[in-house]
């Protein structure tokens, strides 16, 4: 199945240079709100991989530490925490650029003068960039996934371009790019191989064929060992023991188990995550994916005006939730082919990930009781791409309001007036301004700074050399990052119990991960020492065998731990801080 509309928009060149001020729009609102320094969660751990060439908790990103770590070397200011969520800024906004591409191409069956076109999908972009998460993830490097959702925009670009391509000159270049962007991404975060399902729907619709040629099925497994080496990575750092070296991946098994996120313990998407393995567990039941489903609803209601009241959230998420329905309803429509390949991705990157992840009860979802665990923290940065592409289908819907307007008017005139029928239909096109106003207050992250002020009191606070043991991410990670990014208080040596020997979840596993090893500060020389004496492992060990029992520690998903044995405690603003989580 070719779409008819293929010769002519082979045509027509892309409005990159529109793609490259909708891009730099988003980039100039990013830094605005750009977070001045590390953050709490994943941020401090993220930065402190750049910066040391590290490895962070499994899988170890290693394109990320890769490519932040590059990019923390231009001279894009005196703060390094800045430099790298700036990075995050970058790839985001380049998303939006891409995002104003694909929905541009799209609407050519829809909207045909080309001012108005652009006009409309640099809106759609526009709500895109601004929803909640995408703009609260575009403004400090917390995640990876900015990098991922750029990917996604990219292989999704490549397969349109390639399909607007005449079937008698059309070269499967584009196809071999494409696998190779796949696998690349895949050595950041499995969130960019997503792509994979539309691009395949969108290939299998034009030109089945290509996937069976000799030439495409041998550069993709060429391509596909190119792309995955990435991962090869992180047991060669690991042997050179950096300074964070999460899993140390010295050996075959021990990387297969960092990639493999094996000490996660993830349970089976057929299990219900709040009870044990095994024949007792009730298994992943039609009504805890209909409470995992409404916990995915709770995130979209808050991507258009978090700021506001909860009648207003939810008022403005059905609004623009009609908006993306009535934009996909008018993009099957003009073009089935693209609405079969964005549908694919919408319901993968919603439905069937919801389903995928097979979270426990959202950290703020209303309901408690008996038996039922919540999430540790919010987990709507796993659904940032949805978010980001949801827009598209939005300003397909402006679109289609657009042209009811104009027809109605028409109906109710004596006489069709196009040129003055502009005006009223484009105002329309204020309502992509709604999550920009909505979202203002809560998605920018400028002029936080509470993280890096702890991690600085703690380590100021304690004798020289002294051992801080903490309990998990938010009263550890800050601390990583002050001792390697910003050099503060190096003698100081820090002890995570909930990781130091056993997994992230105080399931004992029988032997000592790797943790962070701080250089000691000695007589003017710095040497790097082994982070615990045996006393110290030994008495980590009574810990995680006490966690293990049933008390001392608590479970890594509960929150609310404090490190025992720091001089200042963490912080009740962080939250479930003390926990251990990634999820990520």
């Amino acid at each position: 199945m070719t779409d008819p509309q293929t010769p002519d928009v082979a045509a027509e060149r892309p409005p990159y240079l529109l793609a490259g001020l909708v891009a730099l729009g988003a980039l100039v609102l990013y830094v605005l709100t750009l977070a001045p320094t590390t953050q709490y969660w994943d941020a401090s751990e993220y930065l402190t991989a750049a910066h040391a060439l590290g490895i962070p908790h499994p899988p170890g990103n290693p394109l990320f530490v890769i490519l932040a770590h590059a990019w923390g070397l231009l001279p894009l200011g005196d703060d390094y925490a800045r430099r790298i969520n700036l990075f995050a800024a970058a790839t985001s906004a380049a998303s939006a650029g891409v995002w104003f591409l694909i929905a541009e191409r799209w609407l050519r069956a829809i909207v045909a003068p080309a001012r108005r076109r652009r006009l409309v999908a640099a809106a759609g972009a526009v709500v895109g960039a601004t929803t909640f998460t995408v703009w609260n993830q575009s403004v400090v490097n917390e995640k990876v996934y900015t990098l991922s959702v750029l990917t996604i925009t990219l292989v999704l670009w490549l397969a349109v371009r390639w399909a607007d391509q005449p079937a008698s000159t059309r070269r499967d270049h584009h196809l071999v790019l494409i696998v190779y962007l796949l696998a690349l991404t895949a050595t950041n975060h499995l969130m960019g191989v997503l792509a994979a399902p539309a691009v395949l729907v969108y290939v299998l619709l034009t030109d089945p064929r290509a996937l069976l040629r000799p030439r495409v099925l041998v550069a993709a497994a060429l391509v596909v060992a190119v792309g995955t080496s990435v991962n090869l990575f992180i047991p060669i750092r690991a042997h050179f023991d950096p300074y964070l070296n999460q899993g140390e991946a010295t050996t075959w098994s021990a990387l297969k188990a960092v990639l493999a996120r094996d000490q996660f313990g993830k349970p089976s998407v057929f299990d219900n995550p709040m009870f044990p393995p095994g024949p007792d567990n009730p298994g992943h039941t039609l009504v805890l994916y209909g409470q995992q489903l409404l916990n995915y609803v709770q995130y979209f209601a808050w991507q258009f005006g978090r700021d506001w009241l909860p009648g207003v959230r939810a008022s403005l998420a059905v609004l623009f939730g009609a908006l993306g329905l009535l934009g996909a309803r008018r993009h099957w429509r003009a073009e089935r082919r693209a609405a079969f390949a964005m549908t694919t991705l919408m319901l993968t990157l919603s439905v069937a990930l919801v389903f995928y992840l097979n979270f426990k009860w959202g950290y703020s979802q209303p309901y408690r009781g008996p038996g039922l665990e919540h999430e540790v923290r919010e987990r709507d940065y796993f659904f940032i791409a949805s978010f980001a592409a949801w827009g598209v289908w939005v300003g397909m819907g402006l679109a289609t309001l657009m042209e009811w307007i104009e027809e109605a008017r028409v109906a109710l005139a004596a006489a069709a007036a196009p040129v003055r029928l502009w005006a009223p239909s484009a105002l329309v096109l204020l309502l992509a301004l709604v999550p920009l106003a909505g979202n203002r207050l809560t998605a920018p992250r400028s002029g936080e700074t509470l993280a890096r002020d702890y991690a600085h009191d703690v380590l100021q606070s304690v004798d020289p050399y002294a051992l801080v043991v903490t309990a998990g991410d938010n009263d550890t990670f800050p601390l990583w990052y002050a001792q390697e990014v910003e050099g503060v208080r190096k003698d100081v040596s820090v002890l995570a119990a909930a990781t130091a020997t056993c997994s992230a979840d105080i399931r004992c596993r029988g032997r000592a991960r790797s943790v962070p090893r701080p250089r000691l500060a000695t007589a003017g020389h710095t040497l790097d020492e082994p982070l615990l004496s045996w006393q110290s492992r030994r008495h980590a060990a009574g810990l995680c065998a006490a966690g293990a029992a049933g008390h001392g520690l608590p479970r890594a998903d509960r929150g609310q731990a404090r490190p025992r044995h720091a001089r200042t405690p963490v912080p009740d603003a962080v939250g479930p801080g003390g926990a251990a989580d990634h999820q990520g």
